[in-house]
């Protein structure tokens, strides 16, 4: 199933720095896995080297996506509100050079989150998503990056799902 540019499994609170409380439900893991993966597969298709996966990044990328959920913090320019802070406060401390990052917020019952499926569609457009946009982030996802960290945050509201996505970036 295609969502768009690219089907990446047609292959094989107070601010975002403050810590989550809540430990990432197991569809929450794997939809940063797919995420991390997808990217990956279009850096290969570009014959660019994979990103690697750093837990300490993948803190900081989930705190900002629970920052923005808990802030109903839905798109535009707002969603990179505390880029300033933990760029500086965070990433720079993890001694990263040139930090990126690339946001995604998708909503809808379509997005099935308990099944693989599901997961793999919500990744899916979300890389479309970031392909797609104008606003430079398929330059992120281009650029001669080393280190990643994916974030999501699911949130449920009645029949549909609110889901955040913070990738980060670092050399």
């Amino acid at each position: 199933m295609s969502l768009g540019f690219f089907n990446l499994f047609a292959a094989p609170a107070p601010s975002s720095n403050t810590p989550i409380t809540r430990k990432p439900t197991a569809e929450e893991e794997e939809l940063e896995w797919f995420i991390a993966l997808g990217v990956n597969q279009y850096r290969a298709y570009l014959e660019k080297t994979s990103l690697i996966i750093r837990e300490d990044i993948t803190t900081i990328a989930r705190n900002h996506s629970q920052y923005l959920s808990d802030n109903n913090i839905w798109s535009g320019v707002a969603c990179h509100d505390g880029w300033r802070e933990y760029r500086s406060d965070a990433l720079i401390n993890l001694n990263l050079r040139a930090p990126a990052e690339n946001i995604a917020t998708l909503d809808g019952p379509i997005f099935v989150i308990g099944s693989q499926e599901g997961r793999e569609n919500i990744a899916t457009a979300a890389l479309n998503g970031w392909l797609e946009s104008q606003r430079g982030h398929r330059e992120t996802m281009e650029n001669d990056y080393v280190y990643t960290g994916v974030g999501v945050i699911v949130r449920e509201t009645g029949d549909r799902h609110l889901i955040y996505v913070t990738q980060l970036f670092g050399k």
